[in-house]
């Protein structure tokens, strides 16, 4: 820090800043994150770059979607629309807005709205060559079509989100949110081969301390591996359910604030699922 510092150099130490929060994202450290994120943001202020000003407001916004506080994100997120519209910003930083609006929207069933934007999104990246930003629209998309039933469209929308994974060269565990995607799509259909086929690919990344860093969602991932074991009557479901509740209340737990702390628990659907399923005591 001190050397980018002596040397001036704002904008490096900022972008470092960035990076090291988004790491800290990924780890669920998410008051660390916080801290380097806002750092960041100031570091950019005083460069007057206000487009990067824009993009740590988006990464905060961000952090307390995590933690669940949906109606803050809400607003939020059509405020910094509007800042991203006036500051010409690039189209598929706007899109990932649109993404993170179209989950809520998802969770609200406001699916129409949510496939506008899930739509945009997917024209955005395709129109850039951003293959991350394709591979997230299409799995937002297939967990879209999914709800509403539309299990052959849901599972179009999956395997072009694998065919643009093929291109990409990090982010692995973007694969392995689509492959919880199509195990609960095959579940849903009766199709418990293909949905068992599909966990055993999952398994072996839940292990550790740190399962699928990458992920959007790692708990929606455990979840669909349980949902999967425990249709199969597989005695390792337990161990599945015990791991993800460990992680969780291990993460909940490093939320200094209680309030980030309730909502991190009880609003996000995967949490909330986690938390009220029965564990047994061995």
């Amino acid at each position: 820090r001190d050397r980018f510092r002596e040397s001036n150099l704002i904008a490096e130490w900022a972008n470092t800043l960035n990076l090291m929060g988004w790491i800290m994202t990924q780890k669920g450290q998410y008051q660390q994150a916080k801290t380097c994120y806002e750092e960041s943001r100031e570091l950019y202020r005083q460069a007057q770059d206000p487009s990067q000003v824009t993009d740590l407001d988006l990464n905060l916004t961000v952090l307390l979607f995590l933690q669940g506080q949906f109606n803050t994100v809400k607003q939020a997120l059509l405020s910094l629309y509007k800042q991203m519209v006036e500051e010409n910003a690039p189209q598929p930083a706007q899109a990932y807005n649109f993404l993170f609006r179209a989950t809520l929207l998802l969770q609200e069933k406001e699916y129409a709205s949510a496939e506008e934007l899930v739509q945009t999104s997917l024209a955005i990246a395709v129109d850039w060559n951003d293959l991350g930003l394709q591979i997230e629209s299409c799995i937002t998309r297939g967990h879209l079509l999914a709800a509403l039933g539309q299990a052959d469209a849901a599972r179009q929308a999956y395997h072009q989100a694998l065919e643009a994974h093929r291109g990409l060269k990090w982010k692995p565990a973007l694969y392995f949110e689509i492959c919880a995607g199509q195990a609960r799509l095959a579940l849903a259909q009766g199709d418990l081969s293909a949905a068992l086929n599909l966990a055993e690919q999952i398994l072996p990344q839940l292990e550790g301390s740190a399962p699928l860093p990458h992920a959007n969602d790692v708990f929606s991932i455990y979840l669909a591996v349980y949902q999967v074991l425990q249709a199969a009557s597989d005695p390792r479901a337990e161990g599945v359910l015990r791991a993800a509740r460990a992680l969780l209340e291990e993460r909940a737990a490093a939320i200094p604030d209680e309030a980030l702390r309730r909502s991190y628990m009880e609003n996000i659907p995967s949490h909330r699922a986690i938390l009220s399923l029965p564990i047994h005591r061995p």
